[in-house]
């Protein structure tokens, strides 16, 4: 089991992720928990619909049937989850409920993620909008800016102008955000960039605030300890 430090809330409302792997875990949001327990035990056993029919040879029909078992009961609580092929994942908030989930499916856990202290805990969950890092994103930039995928084209185009005449390491656009900026027909589904001067974030504000869908700030980890 691999364990990894939370850089940000995950749903803006998670400290904790817990990640299990299991071959058909992914068709108990399809199917429902106790349907999945119910076909497991049939004569049958579970076959998926059948246009995954192909890999129902892949299902341990036994080994999935323990795995839903032990899942119910935190599914039952209402705890938040994802499921995307083999790997089926919860979010918590606490490190108790956390703790019983890999205690409960040990066999299960491949990876969980959670705070490397109580300091960066509090942190976290008292600035759902800042980012924990080792070292800053290309050794320099303290912000992210994410925009709306909405924005019209003349005020992207307005936008992208207005930048161009900044230093270039002063902010950094990756090539999907730069393209939807000076592209009308190219689509992007979450466009961000980076900047390195916090006094760049105002004026970037005042240009584009309408536009901005939110801001991250990122913080070193060990100015935590200062």
């Amino acid at each position: 089991m691999k364990r990894s430090l939370t850089n940000k809330l995950f749903f803006k409302a998670y400290p904790y992720k817990i990640e299990l792997r299991c071959e058909g875990s992914n068709y108990i949001k399809l199917y429902g928990i106790d349907s999945i327990i119910e076909k497991c035990q049939s004569k049958t056993g579970f076959i998926p619909h059948a246009r995954s029919y192909r890999y129902s040879n892949q299902i341990d029909n036994n080994k999935l049937y323990r795995f839903a078992v032990k899942v119910k009961p935190y599914l039952d609580q209402g705890l938040k989850s994802r499921a995307e092929n083999k790997k089926f994942r919860f979010f918590v908030k606490d490190k108790e409920t956390a703790d019983s989930i890999v205690n409960d499916l040990f066999d299960f856990v491949t990876e969980i993620w959670e705070p490397g202290s109580e300091q960066e805990l509090e942190y976290l969950t008292s600035n759902t909008r800042k980012v924990i890092v080792d070292d800053l994103p290309y050794s320099r930039y303290t912000h992210r800016i994410y925009f709306k995928s909405n924005w019209p084209k003349d005020k992207r185009f307005n936008f992208l102008s207005w930048l161009r005449k900044y230093p270039p390491g002063d902010y950094s656009i990756p090539k999907s955000t730069y393209r939807y900026l000076e592209d009308d027909k190219h689509y992007c589904f979450e466009p961000f960039m980076y900047i390195s001067q916090p006094k760049m974030l105002t004026m970037l504000t005042l240009f584009a605030g309408d536009y901005i869908k939110y801001t991250e700030e990122f913080v070193p980890r060990h100015t935590l300890l200062l």
